[in-house]
Protein backbone atom coordinates (compact mmCIF):
# COMPACT_ATOMS: atom_id res chain seq x y z
CA UNK A 1 0.00 0.00 0.00
CA UNK A 2 1.73 3.07 -1.30
CA UNK A 3 0.21 6.41 -0.48
CA UNK A 4 1.10 9.71 -1.52
CA UNK A 5 0.68 13.18 0.22
CA UNK A 6 1.54 16.36 -1.57
CA UNK A 7 0.81 19.86 -0.73
CA UNK A 8 0.36 22.90 -3.73
CA UNK A 9 1.32 25.85 -2.51
CA UNK A 10 -0.73 29.03 -4.65
CA UNK A 11 1.54 32.26 -5.38
CA UNK A 12 -1.30 35.32 -5.86
CA UNK A 13 -0.43 36.90 -9.20
CA UNK A 14 -3.91 39.20 -10.53
CA UNK A 15 -7.11 38.97 -10.72
CA UNK A 16 -9.69 35.73 -10.71
CA UNK A 17 -11.47 32.84 -11.35
CA UNK A 18 -12.74 29.94 -8.96
CA UNK A 19 -15.72 27.39 -9.18
CA UNK A 20 -17.23 24.47 -7.23
CA UNK A 21 -17.22 21.13 -8.11
CA UNK A 22 -19.31 17.93 -8.40
CA UNK A 23 -19.04 13.64 -10.01
CA UNK A 24 -20.43 10.28 -10.15
CA UNK A 25 -21.37 6.38 -9.57
CA UNK A 26 -23.12 4.54 -11.40
CA UNK A 27 -26.22 1.77 -11.38
CA UNK A 28 -25.97 -1.78 -13.15
CA UNK A 29 -22.09 -0.97 -13.76
CA UNK A 30 -22.02 0.72 -10.98
CA UNK A 31 -18.53 2.08 -9.59
CA UNK A 32 -17.42 0.26 -6.31
CA UNK A 33 -19.08 0.94 -3.21
CA UNK A 34 -17.35 3.56 -0.52
CA UNK A 35 -15.73 1.52 1.79
CA UNK A 36 -15.55 2.40 5.50
CA UNK A 37 -11.79 4.32 5.50
CA UNK A 38 -12.03 6.13 2.60
CA UNK A 39 -8.93 7.58 1.18
CA UNK A 40 -9.15 11.63 0.52
CA UNK A 41 -8.04 12.26 -2.97
CA UNK A 42 -8.45 15.51 -3.37
CA UNK A 43 -9.08 18.04 -0.80
CA UNK A 44 -9.24 22.00 -0.88
CA UNK A 45 -8.25 23.79 2.87
CA UNK A 46 -7.57 27.53 3.40
CA UNK A 47 -5.22 29.22 2.46
CA UNK A 48 -3.60 26.66 0.36
CA UNK A 49 -5.25 24.36 -1.51
CA UNK A 50 -4.76 20.55 -2.59
CA UNK A 51 -3.48 17.20 -1.04
CA UNK A 52 -2.99 13.72 -3.16
CA UNK A 53 -3.00 10.51 -1.80
CA UNK A 54 -2.71 7.22 -3.77
CA UNK A 55 -2.55 3.62 -3.66
CA UNK A 56 -1.39 1.55 -6.37
CA UNK A 57 -3.66 -1.54 -6.72
CA UNK A 58 -2.42 -5.01 -6.99
CA UNK A 59 -2.92 -6.09 -11.07
CA UNK A 60 -3.46 -9.69 -9.76
CA UNK A 61 -6.83 -8.76 -8.18
CA UNK A 62 -9.57 -11.13 -9.21
CA UNK A 63 -11.98 -8.48 -7.76
CA UNK A 64 -13.19 -4.75 -9.45
CA UNK A 65 -10.88 -2.49 -7.47
CA UNK A 66 -12.21 -0.95 -4.86
CA UNK A 67 -11.68 2.32 -6.22
CA UNK A 68 -13.41 4.95 -3.89
CA UNK A 69 -12.40 7.81 -2.36
CA UNK A 70 -14.47 10.63 -1.52
CA UNK A 71 -13.64 14.24 -1.65
CA UNK A 72 -14.13 17.39 0.29
CA UNK A 73 -13.84 20.67 -1.63
CA UNK A 74 -14.60 23.74 0.81
CA UNK A 75 -15.38 27.31 -1.36
CA UNK A 76 -12.74 29.26 -2.59
CA UNK A 77 -12.30 32.21 -0.65
CA UNK A 78 -14.52 35.26 -1.99
CA UNK A 79 -11.29 36.95 -3.73
CA UNK A 80 -9.48 34.51 -5.84
CA UNK A 81 -6.61 36.05 -7.51
CA UNK A 82 -5.36 34.48 -10.32
CA UNK A 83 -2.62 32.70 -9.65
CA UNK A 84 0.19 31.05 -11.34
CA UNK A 85 0.49 27.35 -9.46
CA UNK A 86 3.93 26.14 -7.94
CA UNK A 87 5.14 22.57 -8.11
CA UNK A 88 3.38 20.83 -5.69
CA UNK A 89 6.65 19.92 -2.82
CA UNK A 90 8.04 16.61 -3.84
CA UNK A 91 8.92 15.74 -0.02
CA UNK A 92 8.58 12.31 0.76
CA UNK A 93 8.90 11.50 -2.38
CA UNK A 94 8.87 7.65 -3.01
CA UNK A 95 10.84 6.31 -5.85
CA UNK A 96 8.36 4.02 -8.01
CA UNK A 97 9.36 1.50 -10.53
CA UNK A 98 8.87 1.85 -14.36
CA UNK A 99 5.59 2.73 -15.27
CA UNK A 100 3.45 -0.22 -16.24
CA UNK A 101 2.13 0.25 -19.81
CA UNK A 102 -0.08 -3.00 -20.26
CA UNK A 103 -1.88 -2.89 -23.02
CA UNK A 104 -6.00 -1.74 -22.74
CA UNK A 105 -8.12 -3.17 -25.15
CA UNK A 106 -10.27 -0.93 -26.89
CA UNK A 107 -13.74 0.36 -26.04
CA UNK A 108 -16.10 2.20 -27.60
CA UNK A 109 -17.01 5.56 -25.46
CA UNK A 110 -20.43 6.71 -25.75
CA UNK A 111 -20.61 10.40 -24.89
CA UNK A 112 -23.76 11.00 -22.43
CA UNK A 113 -26.11 14.08 -23.18
CA UNK A 114 -24.67 15.52 -20.30
CA UNK A 115 -23.10 19.81 -20.34
CA UNK A 116 -19.73 18.48 -19.73
CA UNK A 117 -19.86 15.31 -22.33
CA UNK A 118 -21.27 17.62 -24.78
CA UNK A 119 -18.59 20.36 -24.23
CA UNK A 120 -15.42 17.59 -24.33
CA UNK A 121 -17.56 16.95 -28.04
CA UNK A 122 -17.36 20.29 -29.26
CA UNK A 123 -14.27 20.98 -27.81
CA UNK A 124 -12.12 17.87 -30.09
CA UNK A 125 -14.73 18.42 -32.67
CA UNK A 126 -13.49 22.07 -33.16
CA UNK A 127 -9.70 21.43 -31.99
CA UNK A 128 -8.97 18.08 -33.12
CA UNK A 129 -4.98 19.21 -33.36
CA UNK A 130 -4.64 19.81 -29.88
CA UNK A 131 -5.07 16.02 -29.39
CA UNK A 132 -2.01 14.11 -28.99
CA UNK A 133 -2.23 10.34 -28.88
CA UNK A 134 -4.49 7.57 -30.26
CA UNK A 135 -8.56 9.11 -29.86
CA UNK A 136 -9.41 5.64 -28.46
CA UNK A 137 -7.05 5.52 -26.10
CA UNK A 138 -8.91 4.88 -22.74
CA UNK A 139 -7.59 7.25 -20.45
CA UNK A 140 -7.75 11.34 -21.03
CA UNK A 141 -5.58 14.03 -19.60
CA UNK A 142 -6.78 17.71 -20.20
CA UNK A 143 -3.80 20.23 -19.52
CA UNK A 144 -4.94 24.00 -19.00
CA UNK A 145 -1.67 26.08 -19.30
CA UNK A 146 -0.27 29.76 -19.68
CA UNK A 147 2.56 29.86 -22.23
CA UNK A 148 3.74 32.64 -20.34
CA UNK A 149 3.63 30.79 -16.73
CA UNK A 150 6.84 29.01 -15.58
CA UNK A 151 5.49 26.24 -13.32
CA UNK A 152 3.78 25.67 -16.92
CA UNK A 153 6.78 25.15 -19.08
CA UNK A 154 8.42 23.36 -15.73
CA UNK A 155 5.08 21.04 -15.87
CA UNK A 156 5.34 20.32 -20.06
CA UNK A 157 9.06 19.84 -19.78
CA UNK A 158 9.31 17.70 -17.00
CA UNK A 159 6.00 15.54 -16.83
CA UNK A 160 3.68 15.69 -20.08
CA UNK A 161 7.15 14.69 -21.94
CA UNK A 162 7.64 11.77 -19.73
CA UNK A 163 4.12 11.03 -20.43
CA UNK A 164 4.19 11.63 -24.20
CA UNK A 165 7.12 9.38 -24.29
CA UNK A 166 5.48 6.51 -21.61
CA UNK A 167 2.15 6.51 -22.12
CA UNK A 168 0.73 8.23 -25.31
CA UNK A 169 3.20 6.56 -27.56
CA UNK A 170 1.67 3.12 -26.09
CA UNK A 171 -2.33 3.76 -26.99
CA UNK A 172 -2.77 4.29 -23.16
CA UNK A 173 -3.21 8.21 -22.86
CA UNK A 174 -4.08 10.69 -24.49
CA UNK A 175 -3.22 14.61 -24.05
CA UNK A 176 -5.88 17.39 -24.53
CA UNK A 177 -4.25 20.97 -24.57
CA UNK A 178 -6.45 23.72 -23.60
CA UNK A 179 -5.00 27.47 -23.60
CA UNK A 180 -5.60 29.35 -20.89
CA UNK A 181 -4.39 32.50 -21.50
CA UNK A 182 -4.21 34.79 -17.82
CA UNK A 183 -1.46 37.17 -17.34
CA UNK A 184 -2.61 39.60 -20.12
CA UNK A 185 -1.65 40.59 -24.27
CA UNK A 186 1.53 38.17 -24.58
CA UNK A 187 -0.32 35.29 -23.14
CA UNK A 188 -3.10 36.02 -25.52
CA UNK A 189 -0.75 36.39 -28.48
CA UNK A 190 1.44 33.12 -27.85
CA UNK A 191 -2.01 31.63 -27.48
CA UNK A 192 -3.23 33.21 -30.39
CA UNK A 193 -0.39 32.10 -32.41
CA UNK A 194 -0.60 28.32 -30.95
CA UNK A 195 -3.84 27.83 -32.83
CA UNK A 196 -3.20 29.40 -35.76
CA UNK A 197 0.14 26.64 -35.71
CA UNK A 198 -2.69 24.10 -34.92
CA UNK A 199 -4.28 25.18 -38.23
CA UNK A 200 -1.46 24.06 -39.93
CA UNK A 201 -0.54 20.73 -38.49
CA UNK A 202 1.95 22.33 -36.20
CA UNK A 203 0.56 22.82 -32.81
CA UNK A 204 2.76 20.15 -30.52
CA UNK A 205 5.92 21.49 -32.09
CA UNK A 206 4.96 25.20 -31.95
CA UNK A 207 3.95 25.29 -28.37
CA UNK A 208 7.26 23.50 -28.13
CA UNK A 209 9.10 26.39 -29.26
CA UNK A 210 6.82 28.78 -26.91
CA UNK A 211 7.97 26.81 -24.21
CA UNK A 212 11.59 27.18 -25.32
CA UNK A 213 11.74 31.22 -25.66
CA UNK A 214 9.43 31.75 -22.64
CA UNK A 215 12.12 34.01 -20.72
CA UNK A 216 13.57 35.80 -23.60
CA UNK A 217 13.07 39.41 -23.75
CA UNK A 218 9.89 40.35 -26.06
CA UNK A 219 9.16 36.77 -26.41
CA UNK A 220 5.55 36.70 -28.13
CA UNK A 221 5.68 39.67 -30.69
CA UNK A 222 4.09 39.36 -33.59
CA UNK A 223 7.52 39.21 -35.29
CA UNK A 224 8.99 36.67 -32.91
CA UNK A 225 5.76 34.22 -33.21
CA UNK A 226 6.13 34.47 -37.04
CA UNK A 227 9.90 33.44 -37.06
CA UNK A 228 9.59 30.29 -34.44
CA UNK A 229 7.13 29.14 -37.07
CA UNK A 230 8.91 29.67 -40.27
CA UNK A 231 11.67 27.84 -38.01
CA UNK A 232 9.49 24.34 -37.36
CA UNK A 233 10.65 21.57 -39.07
CA UNK A 234 8.98 21.10 -42.68
CA UNK A 235 7.35 24.40 -42.42
CA UNK A 236 6.89 25.19 -45.50
CA UNK A 237 6.22 28.93 -47.57
CA UNK A 238 2.80 28.17 -48.13
CA UNK A 239 1.73 26.97 -44.73
CA UNK A 240 3.95 30.02 -43.34
CA UNK A 241 1.69 32.44 -45.70
CA UNK A 242 -1.14 30.53 -44.33
CA UNK A 243 -0.40 31.58 -40.61
CA UNK A 244 0.59 34.90 -41.32
CA UNK A 245 -3.04 35.52 -42.38
CA UNK A 246 -4.56 33.50 -39.60
CA UNK A 247 -2.51 35.61 -36.90
CA UNK A 248 -2.30 39.27 -38.23
CA UNK A 249 -5.12 41.48 -39.81
CA UNK A 250 -4.63 42.97 -43.11
CA UNK A 251 -2.71 46.01 -41.38
CA UNK A 252 -0.54 43.50 -39.50
CA UNK A 253 -2.21 43.37 -36.15
CA UNK A 254 -2.64 40.76 -33.86
CA UNK A 255 -6.18 39.06 -35.17
CA UNK A 256 -6.89 38.77 -31.63
CA UNK A 257 -10.94 37.77 -31.21
CA UNK A 258 -11.61 38.72 -34.63
CA UNK A 259 -10.27 35.04 -35.83
CA UNK A 260 -13.38 33.01 -35.44
CA UNK A 261 -11.59 29.79 -35.74
CA UNK A 262 -9.28 31.16 -32.77
CA UNK A 263 -12.10 32.63 -30.72
CA UNK A 264 -14.60 29.62 -31.73
CA UNK A 265 -11.48 27.39 -29.32
CA UNK A 266 -10.67 29.64 -27.17
CA UNK A 267 -14.82 29.71 -26.06
CA UNK A 268 -14.97 26.15 -26.18
CA UNK A 269 -12.00 25.81 -23.96
CA UNK A 270 -13.39 28.38 -21.16
CA UNK A 271 -16.78 26.34 -21.14
CA UNK A 272 -15.11 23.06 -20.46
CA UNK A 273 -13.83 25.01 -17.00
CA UNK A 274 -17.06 26.58 -16.39
CA UNK A 275 -19.13 23.59 -16.62
CA UNK A 276 -16.39 21.35 -14.90
CA UNK A 277 -17.10 23.43 -11.63
CA UNK A 278 -13.88 22.86 -10.19
CA UNK A 279 -12.02 25.29 -7.18
CA UNK A 280 -9.46 26.01 -10.27
CA UNK A 281 -7.18 29.06 -9.31
CA UNK A 282 -4.55 29.38 -11.72
CA UNK A 283 -2.40 27.30 -13.94
CA UNK A 284 -1.10 25.07 -14.87
CA UNK A 285 -3.84 22.42 -13.60
CA UNK A 286 -4.67 19.36 -14.99
CA UNK A 287 -7.76 17.24 -15.08
CA UNK A 288 -7.02 12.78 -15.60
CA UNK A 289 -10.60 10.70 -16.42
CA UNK A 290 -11.22 7.51 -17.96
CA UNK A 291 -13.02 7.65 -20.78
CA UNK A 292 -16.34 5.78 -18.89
CA UNK A 293 -16.44 9.26 -17.39
CA UNK A 294 -18.24 10.68 -20.07
CA UNK A 295 -20.78 7.80 -20.63
CA UNK A 296 -22.14 9.26 -17.24
CA UNK A 297 -25.30 11.79 -16.82
CA UNK A 298 -24.18 14.91 -14.82
CA UNK A 299 -25.19 13.44 -11.52
CA UNK A 300 -22.74 10.62 -11.92
CA UNK A 301 -20.12 12.65 -13.00
CA UNK A 302 -20.25 14.66 -9.90
CA UNK A 303 -20.57 11.58 -7.88
CA UNK A 304 -17.19 10.31 -10.05
CA UNK A 305 -15.08 12.94 -9.09
CA UNK A 306 -15.69 13.68 -5.43
CA UNK A 307 -16.22 10.05 -4.69
CA UNK A 308 -13.60 7.47 -6.85
CA UNK A 309 -10.57 7.86 -8.36
CA UNK A 310 -11.59 7.32 -11.58
CA UNK A 311 -11.33 11.21 -12.08
CA UNK A 312 -8.66 13.23 -10.91
CA UNK A 313 -8.20 17.08 -10.59
CA UNK A 314 -4.54 18.00 -10.30
CA UNK A 315 -3.16 21.84 -9.65
CA UNK A 316 -0.10 22.79 -10.19
CA UNK A 317 2.85 21.40 -11.90
CA UNK A 318 2.68 17.92 -10.52
CA UNK A 319 5.54 15.80 -10.76
CA UNK A 320 5.23 12.66 -13.35
CA UNK A 321 5.69 10.22 -10.72
CA UNK A 322 2.12 11.31 -9.43
CA UNK A 323 1.10 10.26 -12.88
CA UNK A 324 2.20 7.35 -12.37
CA UNK A 325 0.32 6.08 -9.63
CA UNK A 326 -2.55 7.57 -11.21
CA UNK A 327 -2.05 5.85 -14.59
CA UNK A 328 -1.72 2.32 -12.82
CA UNK A 329 -4.64 2.68 -10.91
CA UNK A 330 -6.44 3.34 -14.04
CA UNK A 331 -5.30 0.36 -15.81
CA UNK A 332 -6.11 -2.43 -13.13
CA UNK A 333 -9.54 -0.72 -13.21
CA UNK A 334 -10.18 -0.75 -17.35
CA UNK A 335 -8.12 -4.07 -17.35
CA UNK A 336 -10.72 -5.64 -15.73
CA UNK A 337 -13.44 -8.15 -16.83
CA UNK A 338 -16.43 -6.12 -15.34
CA UNK A 339 -14.91 -2.44 -17.08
Amino acid sequence: MLRIWLLVFCATVTTACSQNTDATSSAKNSLPEQNSNPKIIVQFSTPTPIAISTQVLPSTSTQPPNIPTPVTVLPSPTTTPVTVLPSPTTTPVTVLPSPTTTPIPKKEIIFSESPYSQAVVDYLNIAPQLRLGDPDAPIYLWIHEDFRCPYCKKFADETVQNLIENYVESGILQIIFVNTPIFGGSSDRAANASLCAAQQDKFWEYKDALYAVQNKKNAYTEKNLLKYFSNLPNSTFESTQMFDQCLLDTDGNSENANGAYIQNILNEGESLETILGLPIRGVPWSFLVIGKYYEFDIEKQRDVVRNTRLATFLSGAHPYENFVELITILQVYINHPDY
